[in-house]
């Protein structure tokens, strides 16, 4: 039989794997192997079009597998995606295994185990089954990864085939690792739950090998879905008291684990053991000391009871006992911790002198209300409130800022972090210090710089890339008008100043005008320049005769830290004559560019204008916004200072609801704007802060990460930073809370914090319902574990606005109890509207709870 590659395209074109492997494994091997070439020109000449590869992949799949030479060229044939989109219509895999049994082929198990191992979850429902296939025609047989098991579980467990299900083959090879592997849960699911019962039904598996799984699996944790179908299966197996008994160590090892529902389900069982009398004592107080240090109430409850009838049943055991009921002191949550107290005061006279000594003990650790209470069951006076004074914030003129690193020492270092500026273009240290060297090899070595920066500047769009074209001498690509961006708002006014500054420079390196040194190149890694070095390159600029660029110049003067208009700089720049030098001394003879003027307004959503807030059938967009938000205003204040109006310029009116509601996600370069005004804090706050809002009332990410670079900033904190705060310790991601957190941090240790204000917008936000105060609360918490008596200053700032509402808002207990402990813990009393009002109302709900608490606290009885 013969077969030329035009033969070989039309049986793969009529896409029938079938008749393209009868006519390949009828050929000699050389025959085959001539036809490599053509297989591999088809696939190129299909040109990944989705069509005709659906169409003819299986068939051109088998093709490879029967032509090309090598155990590994078929290898990396079979994992070609494009060739595997119509597996689910035409499963070519006996057709591959027959091409490759063919004499002369490439050793089918070689295949075989190259393809299984390499096969990988992104990738596992286009290539288990093939692997599956090649393992089992080869007599490889079964191998062992984590794709390959949960490839196992999830296809071959619940089959209906027989062949598939019940293969002695495969069952006791993988069944002792499905729960070895992270994530089978996922793939398990309920019908892979019934099918391993039925096995140990029939005998197949082992039952206490399932359970013994389970409980590793539940220990070792995983993500929730996958963890829900393992305690299905745990609970659909039923375990007994003796099976629960011969693994009450495994099941006190799962009380530990982060999931909620892992844990009571092994509370569960340990309980049901206690109750009959076969759970060790030592377990018992074991499963205490892990349980009752949790925030899930549900839990600490359940073990606060088992606990208080264990004690009350068995005289014995109590010295352990109040040993760890002692250990629900420290729960975070007050009331729980108040609740073992309850329960410790209850069995403490039975207990003697040792559960004095335990109560003594854990009463050392204790502040507040509850330390008062503990000390009073044991009838001693509380130690004395220590002083209200935060050590991060006891020395504020202590801080320094972090200098800039210093100056390129060589080409090919520049040329190091050029590399890294591709990776990293919003560092501003990096992008001050690649411009910066950039400026000064360009004068002493133009062609060495070019020779080691050509590789680095590609046609990328953008300013910093067009800096590094002009450098190595390409010219920009040509942009068609109707590729810029669409931009419903403006520009902002620190990204256009950027753009600027960049595009200047750039324009100096094609004209070969570009001058010697930067006057902009920030000392300090906040971005100030040093005064006398921005002073000496005027001077030098006069002598030699350059002149600096004009963004450049306006740069510095906007970097200039706030007490540079010292006396002796004042003289010895009166003394220069160049147009910059004017400048300069203009700038410092007036003291510098003074603060404008910052004030919050609230501006409301504008009404949908889309048909009644339906837009094609669905809900509009514009519903999606909040109802109301706070927006910053700046108004500069003087007139005639010579530097970007639109940087000191942030109106009211239409624009300033087109600041709130006219932008989404945080733009790329934002970190790069507190280094454009980092004397002016304030400014750049009121150009982020919309940027942050978005991050805390909307399913939005980003903004809160250039907070930390603002708090290194210098300036007065007002309510620009103030409401950045607000909305940043509110946000809804983890992450972006973390950023202002310590954004938070930094303010407090430079002792240029306002609580005050801070409390009371956040008490506005929270109290209209524009931000989530449980989150907000929880960020605090982490702040007072620097700041207590900042964080004290917060909430009751906060707190009247919140106790005012006749309706509570979410978390506003909570923000008692962190007032309490702040309050506790510094020894600042302060009146506080509404908290007595509150603290008189009736009932045990939460927040009176805490109220009371609070002013038992600052009434100091």
């Amino acid at each position: 039989m013969t077969l030329d590659a035009d033969q070989l395209r039309k049986l793969i074109s009529y896409a029938d794997p079938y008749r393209v492997a009868d006519a390949l494994v009828g050929l000699p091997e050389p025959a085959r192997r001539e036809l490599a070439g053509a297989v591999r020109e088809h696939l190129a000449g299909l040109d990944r079009r989705y069509d005709e590869l659906r169409h003819e992949g299986p068939a051109l799949l088998v093709a490879g597998a029967g032509c090309l030479p090598t155990a590994a060229d078929v290898v990396t044939w079979l994992r070609r995606p494009e060739l595997t989109w119509a597996w689910h219509q035409h499963s070519p895999f006996d057709h591959v295994v027959r091409v490759l049994r063919a004499p002369g082929r490439p050793a089918i198990a070689t295949v075989a185990r190259r393809f299984a191992d390499r096969v990988r979850m992104s990738t596992l429902a286009r290539q288990w089954p093939l692997a599956y296939a090649l393992l089992n025609a080869s007599g490889v047989g079964p191998r062992v990864s984590d794709p390959l098991v949960r490839g196992w579980v999830r296809y071959a467990l619940p089959s209906d085939r027989p062949d598939v299900r019940w293969s002695d083959e495969w069952l006791p090879v993988m069944v002792p690792q499905v729960f070895e592997v992270e994530g089978v849960g996922a793939d398990l699911r309920e019908e892979g739950g019934t099918v391993l019962l039925d096995l140990s039904r029939q005998g197949r598996i082992d039952r206490a090998d399932l359970l013994a799984g389970c409980l590793r699996r539940m220990r070792s944790g995983d993500r929730v879905t996958p963890m829900r179908h393992i305690l299905s299966l745990h609970h659909r197996l039923e375990p007994d008291l003796d099976e629960i008994a011969a693994h009450h160590q495994e099941y006190l090892g799962v009380l530990s684990s982060a999931h909620a529902q892992v844990v009571e389900t092994a509370q569960r069982a340990l309980r049901a053991l206690d109750d009959v009398g076969r759970l060790p004592p030592a377990a018992l107080v074991e499963a205490g000391r892990v349980i009752l240090l949790r925030p899930e109430k549900k839990l600490v409850r359940a073990q606060l009871g088992w606990l208080d009838r264990a004690a009350g049943r068995d005289p014995g055991q109590l010295p352990e006992l109040v040993d760890a009921l002692a250990v629900g002191l420290g729960n975070p949550a007050v009331d729980l911790a108040e609740r073992a107290l309850t329960v410790l005061a209850r069995h403490l006279p039975a207990a003697g002198p040792a559960g004095g000594r335990t109560l003594r003990a854990a009463a050392a650790g204790l502040t507040g209300d509850l330390a008062r209470q503990a000390y009073a069951l044991l009838g001693m006076a509380p130690p004395a409130a220590v002083s209200g004074v935060d050590p991060v914030a006891a020395d504020p003129g202590g801080w320094v800022d972090e200098p800039a690193p210093p100056p390129v020492g060589s080409i090919g270092e520049l040329a190091g972090e050029v590399s890294r500026l591709r990776r990293e273009g919003n560092d501003p240290v990096l992008l001050e210090r690649v411009l910066a060297g950039l400026t000064h090899w360009f004068r002493i070595d133009r062609a060495g710089l070019v020779a080691a920066l050509e590789p680095d500047a590609p046609p990328w769009s953008g300013q910093v890339w067009s800096v590094l074209r002009a450098v190595v001498g390409r010219e920009d690509p040509e942009i068609h008008p109707a590729h810029l961006p669409v931009r419903s708002t403006p520009e902002p006014a620190p990204r256009a100043f950027l753009h600027r500054r960049l595009a200047e420079l750039a324009a100096g390196f094609r004209a070969d005008t570009a001058p010697p040194a930067l006057l902009a190149t920030p000392a300090t890694v906040s971005g100030q320049v040093d005064p006398e070095r921005l002073l000496g390159l005027l001077v030098a600029a006069e002598r030699d005769g350059w002149q600096p660029g004009g963004a450049d110049l306006t740069q510095a003067l906007l970097r200039l830290p706030r007490d540079a208009a010292r006396p002796g700089l004042r003289t010895a720049a009166a003394a220069l004559r160049s147009p910059a030098g004017r400048r300069l001394h203009h700038w410092l003879d007036r003291g510098g560019l003074p603060d404008p003027l910052v004030d919050i307004l609230a501006v409301l959503r504008r009404p949908c204008t889309h048909g009644g807030g339906s837009y094609h059938g669905y809900r509009c967009w514009c519903l999606d916004q909040p109802d109301g938000r706070l927006v910053t205003t700046v108004r500069p204040a003087a007139a005639d200072w010579p530097v970007p109006p639109d940087l000191f310029t942030l109106p009211a009116g239409a624009a300033a609801r087109s600041r709130a509601y006219g932008v989404y996600w945080a733009p790329d370069d934002l970190m790069l704007w507190p280094g454009v005004l980092p004397s002016h804090r304030e400014v750049v706050a009121a150009h982020i802060q919309p940027y942050v809002t978005a991050a805390a009332d909307r399913d939005r990410s980003g903004g809160t990460e250039a907070l930390p670079a603002l708090a290194r900033c210098d300036g007065p904190f007002g309510p620009a930073m103030a409401l950045c705060l607000a909305y940043g310790l509110a946000a809804r991601r983890d992450a972006d809370r973390l950023h202002t957190v310590d954004a938070t941090v930094l303010l407090v240790g430079r002792g240029q914090f306002d609580g005050e204000l801070l409390g009371r917008l956040l008490g506005e936000l929270a109290g209209g319902g524009r931000v989530v105060l449980r989150r907000a609360v929880g960020a605090l918490e982490e702040v007072s574990r620097s700041g207590a008596a900042a964080v004290w200053a917060v909430a009751a700032a906060a707190l009247p606005t919140l106790l005012a509402l006749s309706e509570p808002r979410p978390g506003t207990a909570d923000l008692l109890a962190l007032a309490a402990g702040t309050a506790a813990g510094t020894g600042i009393r302060r009146e506080i509207p509404g908290l007595a009002e509150v603290a008189a109302r009736t009932g045990g709900s939460r927040l009176v709870t805490e109220a009371r608490r609070l002013s038992r606290t600052l009434s100091g009885s």
